[in-house]
């Protein structure tokens, strides 16, 4: 009997990159999988999560299954309610502890922002002084 030969799927453009399995948790592709996996939970559904992402349903599912593939096992239970397994479990806490993260160094950017564009005014004033006089 004849090996089977494996065709390559084709990827949607709004995909979240080569699929690579092995990739690094914190690269690109494997955040945006997680993000996703987070929108899936919250919305319920795939299609919902792929309209608050703005990219297509089968879009969400590639994400979710190079994550599941990456991380060695099903993360979501595709029933109805979505049910997560306890990898989903701890892979959504830490999405959320991600967001938080995020979040934080948003805002202390932010308040940083002031404080730097003081700092060069006060510098470049310092530095214009001798020609002043």
């Amino acid at each position: 009997m004849p090996a089977l030969q494996q065709v390559p799927r084709r990827r949607c453009a709004d995909d979240a990159g080569p699929q690579n399995h092995h990739s690094h948790p914190s690269s690109p592709a494997a955040v945006a999988a997680l993000e996703c996996l987070a929108e899936i939970v919250e919305e319920g559904s795939f299609e919902r999560a792929a309209q608050r992402l703005s990219i297509t349903q089968s879009a969400v599912s590639q994400r979710l299954r190079s994550l599941e593939a990456q991380v060695g096992t099903v993360l979501l239970v595709r029933s109805r309610p979505l049910k997560l397994t306890p990898a989903g479990q701890l892979l959504i806490k830490h999405a959320r502890m991600m967001r938080l993260l995020r979040s934080d160094l948003e805002h202390d950017l932010r308040e940083l922002a002031p404080a730097l564009a003081h700092r060069a005014r006060e510098a470049a004033a310092r530095a214009l002084e001798p020609m002043a006089t």
